[in-house]
């Protein structure tokens, strides 16, 4: 189970921004049969009547469900990972899929 990748999205540690595919275990190829096994799964062990009084874990599942099962939010999500990713890879060079200028030297 993803426990230690729920903490650190719920610290807002090295997964920025969130990484709903880490938080519930899955990969990003993930079927909603899948995402909706995963989410059932973890609110199961998270859910506060069993995990205690700390709410956070089970809203962490909450929020990964709601933006993964709904296509259109998946989409942005996957967009918006895409892009940190190049961003913060420095041997991407140009990111912006539009070609580079030439520079002339004088």
């Amino acid at each position: 189970m993803p426990f230690k990748e729920i903490e650190e999205f719920l610290s807002g540690g090295d997964i920025m921004p969130k990484d709903y595919y880490l938080v519930l275990g899955i990969t990003s190829d993930a079927t909603l049969d899948e995402i909706k096994d995963a989410y059932r799964r973890l609110a199961k062990t998270f859910h506060p009547d069993r995990y205690g009084d700390n709410h956070s874990p089970f809203l962490a599942v909450q929020e990964a469900y709601a933006i993964l099962s709904d296509p259109i939010k998946r989409q942005t999500h996957d967009l918006e990972r895409l892009s940190q990713k190049k961003i913060g890879d420095p041997g991407m060079g140009n990111v912006s899929g539009l070609p580079q200028a030439n520079t002339l030297s004088l």
